[in-house]
């Protein structure tokens, strides 16, 4: 995540992940999970591939989360 939307894309690529990435701005991330509710699912796992900074975990606490609170 990343409030620049085409560079958290590209942080994304290349990753290797298994599973369904989600990626993009705040709005692109919530609209991801959104998705994933509307299937069905109440419980995500979330992982940041930059873990030794704390920018897009904060990012998301601010502007993710409390869209599903």
């Amino acid at each position: 995540i990343d409030k620049d939307h085409k560079k958290a894309i590209r942080m994304a690529e290349g990753k290797n992940t298994s599973g369904q990435v989600i990626a993009g701005d705040p709005k692109a991330v919530c609209d991801q999970l959104y998705e994933i509710a509307e299937m069905g699912f109440d419980m995500v796992i979330t992982t940041f591939p930059k873990f030794q900074e704390l920018d897009d975990m904060k990012l998301f606490v601010d502007e993710v989360i409390p869209q599903f609170c």
